[in-house]
C-alpha cells in the first residue's frame, strides 16, 4: 500500500511504485536491482550502494529489490539473505543498514533499540547505548519503551537529536541522583529534544536536573519540545540561547524549581516559550535569574503555574544586571505559594511587558510535591519592585492572600 519509501543509506535512493512493480529511481538502477551495466547493486557494511562487479545472484554480497507481491529488500551480509519488506508497519519509516542486515528506523534518525543496542524494558542500563548512538549518529530515534540511565546522556556535538516516539510512552528514567538525565555541553548548536517523558528514581542532588545546561555557554536553535519532565531536583536548565524554542512542554512535581533560567557571560536568554507549565514544584515554578550580564529574553506565550512551594514566575536581576525586553502573554498563575505569583524584579530592566494576566489564590492551599508543604496563607498576587519600564496590560488579580498587586515605589517607570 505504499507510494514510495526512502532510504536512508548510501546515496539516499528512493523506491516507488508504479502501482504493480516496485522501482528504483536514481543512480541507474534498474527494478530488479542491477545497475544499468548490467551488474548487481549491493550493499556494503555501513549500508551504502556499490556495483557488486557481476550479475545479481541468489547468495553472496549482493543485494536485489524484488519486484511484485512482496516489495522486498535483502540484503546479503554473507550467505545468508536478511529481507526488509515494505509492510504495513513500514509506512513512513525509513530503512536502515546495520551489521545484521536492515531495520525499519524514523527517516533521518538511528533507532537507538534496534542499532544501539539500548533496552526498552528498562532492565538493563542505557546510558552508553544512548551515548553511542548520538555520538555516532548525531540524530537518534527512541521507540516506546522505558530506559533505564545511570548516567548522563550528552547532547554535546552541532545537529545533535533525541527524539521519542510519544511522550506518554517513551521514558528516560535516570536511576543515578548525582547526574543530570541528559544535558546541553558545550556551546554547541541546532539541538533537538521532544517526545519524550523525563523521570527519576530516588532522591536527586541538589542542582540536578532532568535537562541540564552549562551556564558558561550559549545555543543557537534549540527546539525542546512535547516532554514531560517530573521527580528531578530542577526539572529543567535553561543557560544562554539564541533562537530557542520550548513548546508543549511541562515541568512538574520536581524537588526545586520547575524551570531554572540563568547565565553568566554576557549570552542571551532567548528561550521562546508557546504552551509551557509548571506545577507542584518545590520551589519556584519558573525562576529566571541575571547573573553578571544583562538578559535580553525572548517571548513567551500561554505559560502556566499551579501550587509551587516558592511562587509561580519569579524574574530576578539587580542593578548591575538586568533582565530585559521580555515579551509575556496569556499567563495563568494560580495557588502558588508565599512569593506570588508573579514576581517582577527585572533590577532596573526595560520594556518587559505582561499581557493577559490571570493571577489567583496565592498562598490558598498546599504545594510542592503531592502538595506536601501546608498553605502559607500570605502572599500578594503581582509583586513589582525595581523595575524601569513594565507594561501590565489586562490583569485579573483575584482572591490573593493578601494584596492583588504590590510595589515598594522603586520602579521608575
Amino acid at each position: 500500500g505504499l507510494s514510495s519509501v526512502q532510504l536512508s543509506i548510501g546515496q539516499g535512493l528512493h523506491i516507488v511504485s508504479d502501482g504493480t512493480n516496485w522501482q528504483l529511481a536514481k543512480a541507474g538502477i534498474t527494478a530488479n536491482g542491477t545497475l544499468t551495466n548490467g551488474h548487481c547493486a549491493g550493499f556494503d557494511a555501513l549500508g551504502n550502494i556499490v556495483d557488486e562487479g557481476g550479475p545479481c545472484t541468489t547468495s553472496g554480497g549482493g543485494g536485489t529489490v524484488t519486484a511484485g507481491t512482496a516489495g522486498q529488500l535483502a540484503y546479503y551480509p554473507g550467505s545468508a539473505a536478511t529481507v526488509a519488506g515494505f509492510t504495513t508497519g513500514s509506512a513512513g519509516k525509513c530503512l536502515i543498514a546495520i551489521a545484521g542486515g536492515p531495520v525499519w528506523g524514523t527517516c533521518n534518525r538511528v533507532d537507538v533499540v534496534a542499532v544501539c543496542g539500548a533496552d526498552p524494558t528498562g532492565a538493563v542500563d542505557s546510558s552508553s547505548a544512548f551515548n553511542t548512538c548520538l555520538t555516532t549518529y548525531g540524530n537518534v530515534f527512541v521507540p516506546t519503551g522505558t530506559y533505564h540511565v545511570t548516567t548522563t546522556i550528552n547532547l554535546n556535538a552541532n545537529l545533535m537529536s533525541l527524539v521519542g516516539e510519544n511522550k506518554t510512552t517513551t521514558k528516560i528514567v535516570g536511576t543515578g541522583n548525582a547526574n543530570n538525565v541528559m544535558s546541553f555541553v558545550g556551546a554547541v548548536d541546532n539541538l533537538e529534544i521532544g517526545n519524550l517523558t523525563i523521570d527519576r528514581t530516588g532522591t536527586p542532588s541538589s542542582g540536578v536536573a532532568g535537562i541540564g545546561c552549562d551556564p558558561a555557554t550559549a545555543h543557537t536553535s534549540v527546539y525542546l519540545h512535547d516532554v514531560n519532565v517530573l521527580n528531578q531536583n530542577q526539572g529543567i536548565q535553561m543557560c544562554g540561547a539564541d533562537s530557542a524554542l520550548v513548546q508543549n512542554v511541562d515541568s512538574s512535581s520536581n524537588f526545586s524549581d520547575g524551570i531554572f533560567m540563568k547565565t553568566i557571560p554576557s549570552y542571551p536568554l532567548q528561550w521562546n516559550f508557546f504552551n509551557v507549565s509548571a506545577s507542584s514544584n518545590g520551589g519556584w515554578g519558573f525562576l529566571v535569574e541575571a547573573q553578571n550580564a544583562d538578559l535580553p529574553m525572548g517571548t513567551w506565550n500561554t505559560v502556566g503555574t499551579f501550587a509551587n512551594t516558592s511562587g509561580g514566575v519569579r524574574v530576578h536581576g539587580t542593578g548591575a544586571t538586568n533582565v530585559n525586553d521580555l515579551r509575556v502573554s496569556n499567563m495563568t498563575l494560580s495557588s502558588d505559594g508565599s512569593g506570588g505569583e508573579l514576581s517582577i524584579a527585572t533590577g532596573g530592566g526595560c520594556c518587559n511587558i505582561f499581557d493577559n494576566i490571570f493571577a489567583e489564590q496565592t498562598g490558598s492551599q498546599s504545594t510542592g510535591r503531592s502538595g506536601a508543604t501546608p498553605a502559607a496563607l500570605s502572599g500578594s498576587c503581582i509583586v513589582i519592585n525595581g523595575n524601569r519600564d513594565v507594561v501590565i496590560h489586562t490583569m485579573i488579580a483575584f482572591k490573593c492572600s493578601n494584596s492583588g498587586v504590590k510595589t515598594d515605589g522603586s520602579n521608575t517607570t
